[in-house]
């Protein structure tokens, strides 16, 4: 979408709609060089002239604050429904100012912001037909693109080398018409890692192909003098005693008054520079290059394969192919297909003892502290995995050992490392991708129950062991676990892989030995207390991975409640760390009780029906407050139990059919076919399950839910849910997962049975008789 301010409107008059329409068939132009590498098509969806009311509180000489003014008013123009646009360029004749003394500002974007609907729009300051360079730039870096002087062009750029469209500024040593290798290189990155997946879906209308005459180039329909006019101002024309073409010269009709003065900008392609000669990218040219046909590009072969990311554990080699043969040119269209192929290499287990891939990575910056505030010149890197998002899962972070602290190190991890330390998916690209535990990519080899990589469950063997007798607080029974007969190193990754955990782990295995040794009651005390602790953390750190996994709802697919949930956090709404109860709202007010908890969410989840909608989205306001309608709270009852402890949740694990299981992409559907009307409350039994499993849904799409019961409906087949992690802050927060309280015989012998292990009785549930053990996690 183009937009134009009342200034524009004031100087270009009633040329001003084919003006715009030239200079973005300019900009067209730009993307279609084949030096940019990829195939990106710009289309005009939408056309739209401010009066002077619409941008009086827009348009201001700051840059960043038009900017900032010009998102927040853009994104209400953006109907799904309607002309979609991925991008918003605002042209204006304000003269923008980044700072109060210096007004040499072209043109502002936010970087890689092309798939964000809020901010995915640039502000372009209007100097004439090379306005479309200032377009183009500003769109790239839209689409993650940095200046060509950056530092992170340093490796791409050679010494005298020219700078392209994205110049920092334009000189006599920019070449705006062709992208250079950094450009290429960031927006291939860009697009690759999917960050431009909005882009994918076709454009509805296109104003440059219904407008046949602003195909011609630009000069054509603007002769020289005109493109004085429009840099300097009316009564200006081409300087006499300059170079064609090059740079524009021009002055005012009384020479003698300002002389010669230029923007150094060229003149515009297709301007006469000489008879049959036109001006072509700064040079003049015989004319019938402008009536070349357009040469589409078409793939050449396949190159070999790369060395492999890794030596062991799982690598990715690749192949490419580049658009040559033949490339592009005049216009013609970028090849469409897949550029890179990969394939599994190296996929042997890596030795017993082996430094995990991730960790290794971390390690790599060692006493590197990157400015970040408290940490030491010796720092220690390890990997960090709680609080990120799976999306940011293929991103290095890494936290500062025997501290809280952690940081981004790198965009992306090396291809081949693992999502996560509970998962078989591999990182390509900065992309999680589907891996079986044989490390092959989209490999559907899986562990089975013996954690035998595409076992058949035969080759487990029963140990037991000796209970320790215990006079203080109960006793601890004896363990049961099932150990394949050749277990591998990275068949299966515990879930408390945190060193906190693992180091009262340890200290837990000191205290027992204490405890074997000598059998009093100070080394009783001790051993159960440090139990306590290591429980304790295991189900912090338990509730921490279960915000990262179940991340927050997909906009794309659940838009009527994304509104919803947007002006929530618009209001500041915040979880405190611990526990779910202490809930803080935009008022205030704390919660004392997981009831209240659940109505003050209920409370602000009903502040969103004052939200305000376009008149042309009756359907979408409609849906919306029907959303609100069905999700009130209610005092009746409590709706909460106690967290579901270790031993619950292996009787709900023993008595699911693993290969009945609803899959990812189909859980809710395969639930209500398979498990009936009571679906909410197996789903969070399937959500436990896979703590035992070794497989947390990572991928799954909903994130967790917290029932609000509707009056009058039973609250074990209520289906309505609150999702009390999309309500929060954009910071992950720990949460646990409960299950109502209810009259049925299922819920309420769990409840039972919980209550009488509490109480130290022996409470024989029918197939659950053998319950997990409570000392060791």
């Amino acid at each position: 979408m183009v937009v134009a301010d009342s200034k524009m409107k004031r100087y270009h008059g009633d040329n001003l709609e084919m003006y715009i329409l030239t200079l973005m068939t300019s900009v067209s132009l730009i993307f279609k060089d084949p030096t940019i590498g990829n195939n990106v098509n710009i289309s005009v969806v939408k056309l739209i002239i401010m009066s002077e009311d619409e941008d009086a509180g827009i348009i201001f000489p700051s840059a960043s604050k038009t900017l900032r003014n010009f998102c927040r008013w853009q994104q209400e123009l953006n109907d799904p429904q309607g002309y979609y646009h991925d991008t918003a360029i605002l042209l204006t004749r304000e003269d923008l100012c980044r700072h109060s003394r210096t007004c040499d500002t072209l043109g502002l974007a936010q970087s890689g912001m092309a798939c964000d609907r809020e901010s995915s729009c640039a502000v372009v300051e209007d100097n004439g037909l090379s306005a479309a360079f200032t377009v183009a730039h500003e769109i790239g870096h839209i689409l993650g693109i940095p200046h060509d002087d950056d530092a992170k062009c340093n490796r791409f750029h050679k010494q005298g080398q020219r700078l392209h469209v994205m110049a920092r500024m334009l000189d006599y040593n920019s070449f705006p018409w062709t992208w250079s290798d950094c450009s290429r290189h960031f927006i291939t990155t860009f697009l690759d890692a999917g960050y431009g997946h909005c882009l994918l879906s076709q454009s509805k209308k296109d104003l440059l192909s219904t407008y046949e005459h602003v195909k011609k180039p630009a000069g054509e329909l603007y002769d020289m003098d005109y493109q004085c006019e429009l840099v300097f101002g009316k009564g200006s024309r081409i300087c006499p005693f300059m170079p064609v073409c090059k740079r524009l010269w021009c002055t005012m009709e009384d020479f003698t008054l300002g002389g010669c003065r230029t923007q150094h900008m060229p003149w515009a392609d297709g301007t006469k520079c000489g008879p049959d000669k036109s001006c072509l990218r700064g040079e003049c040219v015989l004319d019938p290059v402008f009536e070349a046909p357009a040469q589409n590009g078409e793939w050449g072969e396949w190159q070999s394969y790369g060395p492999c990311s890794r030596s062991c554990g799982g690598g990715v080699a690749r192949s490419i192919r580049e658009c040559d043969n033949p490339r592009p040119t005049n216009g013609g269209r970028y090849c469409v297909g897949e550029r890179i192929r990969y394939k599994s290499c190296q996929t042997r287990n890596c030795p017993v003892g082996s430094t995990d891939f991730r960790e290794e990575q971390c390690r790599s910056f060692n006493g590197k502290t990157f400015g970040f505030p408290g940490v030491d010149a010796n720092v220690k890197w390890v990997p960090h995995y709680t609080g990120v998002e799976p999306e940011d899962s293929c991103k290095l972070y890494c936290r500062a050992a025997r501290s809280s602290a952690y940081f981004l190190l790198k965009e992306r991890v090396i291809d081949g490392t693992t999502c996560g330390p509970e998962t078989y998916d591999i990182c390509i690209n900065g992309k999680c991708m589907a891996a079986g535990c044989d490390h092959k990519l989209y490999s559907d080899a899986v562990d089975d129950v013996c954690g035998v990589c595409d076992g058949d469950g035969t080759s487990c063997r029963v140990i037991r062991g000796k209970s320790i007798p215990l006079q203080y607080e109960g006793m601890i029974k004896a363990a049961q676990l099932s150990i394949p007969r050749r277990k591998r190193r990275n068949d299966w990754v515990p879930y408390w892989k945190d060193h906190n955990i693992e180091a009262l782990i340890h200290e837990r295995d000191s205290a027992c030995n204490d405890l074997e040794k000598n059998n009093n009651i100070e080394n009783r005390r001790k051993f159960v207390d440090i139990c306590h602790k290591v429980e304790e953390e295991i189900a912090a750190y338990k509730r921490e991975k279960w915000a990262d996994f179940c991340g927050i709802l997909d906009p794309r697919k659940d838009s009527q409640h994304w509104n919803v949930i947007k002006v929530l956090k618009s209001r500041s709404t915040q979880v405190n760390n611990r526990p779910t109860s202490n809930i803080i709202v935009s008022n205030g007010h704390k919660s004392k009780t997981d009831l209240e908890a659940a109505n003050l969410l209920a409370t602000n989840y009903q502040q969103a029906s004052k939200l305000s909608f376009q008149n042309s989205d009756k359907k979408q306001k409609k849906a919306c407050k029907q959303v609100l309608q069905q999700n009130k709270s209610y005092t009746q009852k409590d709706i909460f139990t106690k967290e579901l402890t270790l031993e619950e949740l292996e009787c709900a694990i023993q008595k699911l059919d693993p290969n009945k299981s609803p899959g990812i992409d189909l859980i809710f559907g395969s639930m209500t076919k398979h498990f009936g009307t009571c679906t909410r409350r197996t789903l969070l039994r399937i959500f436990n399950l896979s703590w035992k499993s070794g497989k947390p849904p990572t991928l799954w799409k909903k994130s967790i839910t917290i029932p609000i019961l509707k009056h009058g409906k039973d609250a074990a087949c209520c289906k309505l849910l609150l999702t009390l992690r999309s309500l929060t802050s954009l910071q992950p927060s720990p949460m646990v997962l409960r299950i109502p309280i209810t009259t049925g015989e299922d819920l309420g012998s769990t409840y039972r049975t919980q209550m009488a292990q509490r109480q130290g009785i022996n409470y024989q549930r029918g197939d659950c008789v053998q319950l997990y053990k409570k000392l060791l996690p």
